[in-house]
Parts: structure tokens; C-alpha cells; sequence
């Protein structure tokens, strides 16, 4: 899975390299963990507002789902109105943020010292396999 989400780009074609980047600048993060802060939006979806109980459920339900989804993610409530979200492997970031800015309760993200709207991560970087078909063909 790793290689499969490596960029496939020729080291000496400088332009090459740039819109590689351009198109996932999250394949070319160093190794170790990654960490994306992410602001929720003012009131649950039920119009509540959040209180820590409910932002810890809904970490824990973040981290169930995308360890379902093989993003294994630690995700930790560190205000009533944001949570961190942490994973080993920085190859797998730009899945977990397609992820993140399909979830209904996220306002915004910051990850690389860039911050994001749902709507504005998938109008830049989307999932370009957003076809519903379940990726039965992989």
C-alpha cells in the first residue's frame, strides 16, 4: 500500500516534481507521525452545544471509523470545540483529510501549518476517485 501511494515522478524533471506536489503534498512528508488539528463547527448536528463528553464520543467515533476505513489514528479531544487527530503513517494523511472534510461536525483543519474548510480541501485536493463505486476494482 505504501509504494501504491508513493509519487511517481522522474528526480530530474524539476517541473515533474512541482506538480506532484502540487497534486499531494502530503506524499512528500518525512517519515514519522502526523498531526492535524481540527476546529468543529459551533453546535453538534443536533444543535447542542458541545460539551467534553460529547467531543470524546465523537473522537472515539472518528477513530473507529477510520481504523475501519485502515487509517489506524489516535484521536484525542483537546477542547470542547477541537480535537487532534495523529497517525503513524504520513503517506495516508491525504486519505485521513478526505476523510475529515466529509464529516458534518468538522469546521476546519490544520495540517502542515495549513488550514483548511471542508469545502476548500476538496475543491484543491479532493478524492479524484469519488466515483461512489466502493473501489470494487481495486
Amino acid at each position: 500500500i505504501q509504494a501504491a501511494k508513493q509519487p511517481k515522478v522522474d528526480i530530474n524533471d524539476g517541473a515533474a516534481i512541482q506538480r506532484a506536489y502540487k497534486a499531494d503534498p502530503f506524499a512528500f512528508s518525512g517519515g514519522g507521525g502526523q498531526m492535524v488539528f481540527v476546529d468543529l463547527v459551533g453546535k453538534q448536528p443536533n444543535g447542542k452545544a458541545w460539551t467534553k463528553n460529547d467531543v470524546d464520543q465523537l473522537a472515539k467515533r472518528f477513530a473507529s471509523m477510520l481504523k475501519s476505513g485502515s487509517i489506524p489514528a489516535n484521536v484525542y479531544n483537546i477542547d470542547t470545540d477541537r480535537i487532534l487527530v495523529h497517525i503513524d503513517k504520513p503517506w495516508q494523511v491525504k486519505d485521513m483529510l478526505n476523510f475529515l472534510a466529509q464529516q458534518r461536525e468538522v469546521k476546519q483543519f490544520t495540517a502542515n501549518s495549513k488550514t483548511y474548510t471542508p469545502k476548500e480541501w476538496r475543491q484543491q485536493f479532493g478524492d479524484a476517485d469519488d466515483d461512489d463505486d466502493d473501489d470494487e476494482d481495486l
